[in-house]
């Protein structure tokens, strides 16, 4: 009798994210922009709670191991987020969060880019 794998796609759904937790502090700077996107605009956003909230884990992991070395490039990637008209609400959330995990890491003039991503954050919630 052969046995396979009873369980509805939620346990790979929940995989990746959980995988990305625990190698964050070893990824490549070229490897970060990959995976935080997929963190920010798909697993932190899942329907499922045990998927989203394993994908919010895995990106303020991602934040907090890198953080120091690449912060201005994880800013980058985060403001992408919010600046982006075709980003969901959601995710623009998501990376708000983030970036006030990324903020202790931030030199002068990047908490100085920092305030306009905040003030655009505001001017997105006054819409809302």
């Amino acid at each position: 009798m052969q046995m396979g794998l009873i369980a509805d796609d939620r346990v790979n759904r929940v995989a990746v994210p959980k995988v990305l937790h625990r190698v964050a502090r070893i990824l490549k700077a070229e490897d970060i922009e990959i995976c935080l996107g997929f963190l920010v605009s798909k697993a932190c956003l899942d329907e499922n709670e045990e998927v989203a909230e394993s994908g919010q884990e895995a990106a303020k992991e991602l934040v907090l191991s890198q953080g120091e070395k690449h912060g201005n490039a994880i800013l980058a990637i985060l403001e992408s987020f919010v600046k982006d008209q075709s980003s969901s609400n959601d995710a623009k959330n998501q990376a708000c969060i983030l970036l006030a995990t990324l903020a202790p890491f931030l030199e002068n003039t990047s908490a100085k880019k920092l305030q306009a991503t905040v003030e655009i954050l505001f001017e997105l919630s006054a819409k809302v």
